[in-house]
């Protein structure tokens, strides 16, 4: 297998592990980046920043009953776009913007797992 698609699968384990935190994550201008973020139903959180070199990001609801909702940083259950839960990970979406993109989970604190692919 080529170097640079062993590179890749691997980030792609990576943040299907989701074993990085976004506080300890490094900033760099192209490859990837992944986290795992706790959410709540009180507020929105910031699960991926602005940043002009983003390409994508990949946010799926890692927990099996309680739905979150994505959206701008004034996103609710109301008016953001849902993610169901399921057993061994929910839905996922793609979004593909340089804007901040935050979640908050209907009730309880359910978890996300943030794949972010940059690009100089």
């Amino acid at each position: 297998m080529p170097q640079s698609a062993e590179r890749s699968l691997q980030m792609i384990r990576e943040a299907l592990e989701g074993v990085n935190s976004p506080s300890s994550q490094s900033s760099p201008s192209a490859g990837f980046t992944t986290a795992r973020i706790v959410l709540n139903s009180a507020s929105a959180v910031l699960i991926s920043a602005p940043n002009a070199n983003k390409k994508s990001i990949k946010v799926r609801n890692m927990d099996a009953t309680i739905a979150i909702y994505v959206g701008e940083g004034a996103v609710t259950s109301s008016n953001g776009f849902p993610l169901f839960g399921a057993t061994g990970g929910g839905e996922s979406v793609e979004i593909r913007t340089i804007q901040g993109i935050y979640a908050i989970a209907a009730s309880g604190t359910p978890s996300v797992a943030v794949l972010t692919e940059l690009g100089a």
